[in-house]
């Protein structure tokens, strides 16, 4: 089974995401901030981070990323955002993203993206939502 690692400082977005995806048929783990996820992500071992791209404490999904990268080497990365995907992407550098998703969206969206990266289909690479 698919794992995934949600990571979202909004209780709201966690729970929602939770439900959605233990539906679709992944296995989840939420947690609040960058912090909580590395230290739980060895025992886990995420095979996709689903990640928001602003974390408490003026932390990013990105710097989650890289750090769980280091010890996830096929971590498949996809960042939600309120911000914008044109503003995230200039800032990712060369961290490689799957998929930017647009805050608000449809839970479909984030399943789809979610199913194409377990798959391991790398044409995900865009913006999807608002």
């Amino acid at each position: 089974m698919t794992k995934v690692l949600v990571v979202d400082d909004e209780q709201g977005y966690r729970s929602s995401l939770d439900f959605f995806l233990s539906q679709a048929g992944f296995e989840v783990l939420t947690v609040a901030g960058l912090a909580e996820a590395v230290e739980q992500a060895p025992d886990f071992r995420p095979d996709i981070l689903v990640a928001d791209w602003l974390l408490e404490k003026k932390k990013t999904g990105a710097e989650l990323a890289r750090a769980l990268l280091q010890q996830f080497a096929d971590l498949k990365v996809i960042l939600m955002t309120g911000l914008g995907a044109g503003m995230v992407r200039e800032q990712l550098g060369d961290l490689e993203v799957l998929c930017l998703i647009e805050k608000p969206f449809e839970p479909r969206s984030l399943i789809d993206a979610v199913r194409a990266a377990a798959a391991g289909d790398e044409s995900t690479h865009g913006s999807v939502g608002s």
